[in-house]
């Protein structure tokens, strides 16, 4: 009974967010007038599914914002297309443009963990390859 009266307490709250996906463009770094970084960027994370028998996917983009050290580091080493895990919560921001009023959701990233390296193999010429003699592989 002990978890029923935490989820009843009125002074509980909670927003976190894990997602893994591609960064969709170049990382903006840019520093505030207190001397803050501060990097934004997106990931589109997609769902695959199956519906009425045929795999179909789905595709969301996420825009997201990091701050300091952690803005830093992902300007730094994460390029347009790179796997990406961010943890982080939402916040919500509203603007003016043109008279109309706008909102936007933004995943704060909290924590994150590159994926792995893409590999070039466009570049690589066959005729080049380094042949391996069968016999030499251990069994």
């Amino acid at each position: 009974m002990g978890t029923y009266n935490n989820l009843t307490n009125k002074n509980m709250n909670f927003c976190k967010v894990i997602l893994v996906g591609n960064v969709t463009r170049e990382i903006e770094l840019k520093t505030t007038q207190g001397g803050n970084a501060v990097c934004s960027f997106s990931i589109a994370v997609n769902r695959t599914y199956t519906k009425d028998g045929v795999k179909a996917q789905d595709t969301n983009f996420f825009n997201c914002v990091a701050w300091s050290k952690t803005a830093e580091t992902i300007a730094q080493y994460v390029r347009k297309g790179s796997l990406l895990l961010v943890e982080g919560r939402l916040q919500n921001r509203t603007w003016e443009k043109d008279g109309v009023k706008r909102y936007a959701t933004d995943v704060v990233v909290e924590n994150f963990q590159f994926g792995p390296k893409k590999v070039d193999v466009k570049n690589e010429d066959p005729e080049e390859a380094e042949e391996i003699d069968t016999n030499e592989i251990p069994l």
